[in-house]
């Protein structure tokens, strides 16, 4: 049913933001392609491992978790890298790389 969509999807939403504070800090430490790269793998191996899913709660183990905190260690650093490289209109710059994800989801379907 619908509402059992909604539980990997709540997670995978909630994972990006929590990690967020660890994706910063990893990526002041090590740099943001590094973080950037670990979070590739995650949602790769997630969405990879979500096609073999033959129960539910391995939806939300693989789809809801692992790509979860794929995407925490993909967004922020990607997010907040962008205001580095710009000293005039930084407000927009971060607007136009949050959008990119944005729309980048859309066009996908």
């Amino acid at each position: 049913p619908r509402q059992e969509l909604i539980v990997f999807g709540t997670l995978q939403t909630s994972l990006l933001f929590a990690f967020g504070i660890f994706s910063g800090k990893l990526a002041d430490v090590h740099g943001v392609r590094k973080v950037y790269g670990f979070g590739c793998i995650f949602y790769v191996v997630g969405t990879f491992l979500a096609s073999f899913a033959k129960e539910f709660w391995h939806v939300v183990l693989t789809q809801g978790v692992l790509t979860g905190i794929g995407l925490g260690f993909m967004y922020w650093p990607g997010v907040t890298v962008v205001p580095m490289w710009f000293s005039k209109r930084r407000g927009l710059a971060t607007a136009l790389a949050v959008l990119g994800s944005g729309v980048g989801q859309f066009a996908n379907g």
